[in-house]
């Protein structure tokens, strides 16, 4: 029986979105697939391996289809990678493009809030990277939100600080005991032992 195979993204993807390099890769076989377009998997795959620098002749490995199909979603099945045996255009493939579809966003998703993340974590410590990747701004154009820019968040805006009344006349009274205590006894005591006593 044949197997295909279903991807909602290009592998390998394209330079402009950053993944030039990404393939389908399992048990030592590559393999190419178009963007939303079924793949048909070859009826079998050999790979030579060799045991040691001793070893000429080597051994070689057979894996079939079904074999291929299962490790490619085991290991691209959260990004939305199907395989099936049914022919394409049938009604479970068309159920499988949706949920391919599906899977894909909700990593997008992922991805997106984690550099969200890591964004005002930069933004906070100065550590780390403001400007997305090419993949996340593909990500952010697909699910059609704004790309943000390299800049910090409240860069160019006015920052004010209000409290409310109670904290303020509390803070003013405690200012008041401390410069008060400060003045008795000629050094500044720490504030713990003020409030002791």
């Amino acid at each position: 029986m044949a197997w295909f195979v279903y991807s909602p993204e290009a592998f390998p993807g394209t330079h402009e979105n950053g993944r030039k390099y990404e393939y389908i890769q399992v048990l030592g076989h590559q393999v190419i697939l178009k963007e939303n377009t079924w793949t048909k998997l070859e009826g079998r795959y050999t790979k030579r391996r060799f045991d040691s620098y001793l070893d000429e002749t080597g051994h070689e490995d057979l894996f079939m289809a079904e074999e291929v199909a299962e490790a490619i979603s085991r290991k691209y099945g959260f990004r939305g990678v199907m395989v099936t045996e049914a022919l394409p255009g049938s009604d479970t493939c068309k159920q499988l493009e949706a949920e391919s579809k599906t899977r894909n966003l909700t990593l997008r998703r992922a991805i997106i809030l984690e550099f969200e993340q890591n964004r005002y974590h930069a933004q906070m410590t100065g550590f780390g990277r403001l400007t997305p990747t090419l993949f996340e701004v593909e990500c952010y154009k697909l699910l059609g939100q704004n790309i943000p820019s390299a800049g910090f968040a409240n860069e160019n805006k006015a920052v004010t600080v209000s409290m409310p009344p109670e904290l303020t006349e509390l803070l003013k009274k405690l200012t008041e005991q401390l410069s008060g205590a400060s003045e008795r006894s000629g050094a500044a005591q720490p504030v713990r032992e003020q409030v002791k006593s």
